[in-house]
Parts: structure tokens; sequence; C-alpha cells
């Protein structure tokens, strides 16, 4: 399973989520998660396993380097730890409690960096089984934990960063209990992105869309989104404008933000 992407420089990045699956007593059940992430370089056309079966939240770009955040579930009380990948191993950077939670499952399985404030953030669900959802900050220099903005618990929330920003974008069903699904799609750019308001914040709404896994095209000043039924939308910046509808294939996985200079 598709799980998150990310280029830095000329190598891409790319992860995995694989749920092991064995019979018993002629029934399917699952015994654990496995992870992976790999990279391939397109200018020397390199590839290399970096990891695999790490118990991994997140991975991001922090100053030009691949940082993956990993749940540490053998220490007792749990802990996440922020680690650098130095091209052969990965260095702690933080460690910091997990206040008792499990695993995390990030939204499209990557962080976003902003170097101003030093913080990271990123959305998440499965904070409560299949119902709550949340948007989350981590800052590096204050914080000694997670901590949750804004939001309500049925949107599902991505961060991407674009030239002028940080912005937000998420989604979620609006249908009745008894009705078929429907959603809406949201993007906005928040003041503040750790502390802000879904409910007041001056977001744009675009009916019967979904938009998750954002990634920002510099040259064209767009974000591309995933739709439903495997179709990407975009979200001009300077327009304002939403469309969306273009069917790509059904073996599609995941969108990658690849580095325009390289």
């Amino acid at each position: 399973q598709y799980y998150g992407a990310l280029s830095i420089g000329s190598t891409i990045y790319y992860a995995t989520f694989i749920v092991e699956w064995r019979l018993l007593n002629g029934l399917p059940y699952s015994t654990y998660n496995l992870h992976s992430v790999g990279s391939y370089d397109m200018e020397t056309e390199e590839q290399q396993t970096i990891f695999t079966d790490r118990q991994m939240v997140a991975m991001g770009d922090i100053n030009g380097t691949l940082h993956v955040i990993f749940y540490n579930s053998e220490v007792s009380p749990q802990t996440y730890s922020l680690e650098k990948w130095n091209g052969e191993r990965f260095e702690n950077v933080k460690t910091f409690p997990a206040g008792g939670g499990d695993l995390l499952e990030i939204n499209g399985g990557t962080f976003v960096y902003d170097e101003a404030a030093n913080t990271i953030y990123m959305g998440m669900r499965n904070l409560a089984g299949d119902t709550e959802s949340a948007a989350w900050y981590f800052d590096l220099d204050n914080s000694l934990e997670l901590t949750k903005t804004g939001g309500t618990s049925d949107v599902n929330y991505y961060f991407v960063k674009c030239d002028d920003g940080i912005y937000v974008t998420g989604y979620r069903n609006t249908a009745g209990e008894d009705e078929d699904e429907h959603y809406e799609a949201y993007i906005f750019k928040p003041t503040n992105p750790g502390n802000w308001n879904f409910s007041t914040e001056n977001k744009q709404v675009f009916d019967n869309a979904m938009f998750t896994n954002p990634a920002y095209d510099p040259v064209r000043n767009v974000i591309y989104g995933f739709n439903d039924n495997e179709t990407l939308v975009t979200y001009d910046i300077a327009a304002q404008a939403f469309s969306g509808g273009i069917w790509v294939n059904s073996g599609l996985y995941g969108i990658i933000p690849i580095n325009q200079n390289n």
C-alpha cells in the first residue's frame, strides 16, 4: 500500500505500508504492519532501500535532508523520535512522549516543515478508531510533545508548502448516515499554521470533491490533489480556482512533487 512520497533535490523517497495477513481456522487475520522506505536518484538512476520493518509515522524534508518520525513501542512509556538520514544511517534529532497513544496514521505519510517557526505540521486520522481526525504540529524549539490545532474531528487534513506559505487542504463526507457518500473539499491558507480554527477560517469550499495527498507545482503555481474515483483535482493559487475530474489510470498510487530545479 502506498504511504507517501517526497523529493529532495534529485532524489525521490517513497514509502509503503504493508499489512501481513495469515490464516487462522481458515479465516484471514492481520499479524503486524511492515513499513519500508526506499529512494531513487533521478540523475544516477540508483535505487536504495533505506529501511524495512520500522514503525514509521511520517517523513519529510528538513533543510534539504530526509527526516523520519518513528514510533518507539518497545520502550515504556512509548515515545516518538525525529531522526535524520545521513545517507548511511539515522541520527536522532529529538525524542518526545507519545502521550500513551498508539501509532498515528499520518495523512499522506509526509509532514511539512516550516523553517521560520522551526515547526513540523501534519494531518492525522485514526486517533480514536476511524472516527477522529486532527491537525497536529510539533515545535522543535519549545514543545515536548505533539500538539493538536484547529479543525473538527470529521475533516481529513493535509498540509502542503507553497511559495507563498503553507496551505491546508481537506475533505469530509457530508452525507447522512443513510445516504450515499457525498464529499466537500476545502483549501485555505491559515495566518498561523500552528493556531487556526477550521470553523472560522476563510476557506474555499468545493462541492462533490475530495482533496488528498496535495503536491505543489511551483512552475504552474498550482496544487494538485487526489479526488475520488482515481482522478486529479487542481487548485490554481493565483486565480483561486478549482478544477478536477481528470482521470489518470487505475494504477495510480500517489502524487510525487518533483523539485523543478533538478
